[in-house]
């Protein structure tokens, strides 16, 4: 008697051997490692400089703070 799993395993077995013989999803294959890459690199980029960045940020922050100054109170008639 044939299971399923012995059906399965000489499609997968074929399927795996096509794509390993066959170059048509190599393009496919390629852009996608390089999106990884470059998604992993952003995500570690961005990690190392948002400190910077928040450093840089408020101490623009505090500078508009000193440069402030009030105006006179208004005075109810």
């Amino acid at each position: 008697m044939l299971t399923v799993d012995a059906l399965r395993r000489p499609l997968l077995f074929s399927l795996l051997a096509r794509l390993w013989r066959e170059e048509e999803g190599q393009d496919l294959l390629e852009y996608a490692l390089l999106t990884g890459i470059i998604g992993v690199s952003s995500v570690l980029l961005f990690t190392s400089v948002a400190p910077k960045m928040s450093a840089a940020y408020q101490a623009w922050n505090t500078a508009q703070e000193n440069v402030w100054e009030p105006g006179p109170p208004l005075v109810a008639p």
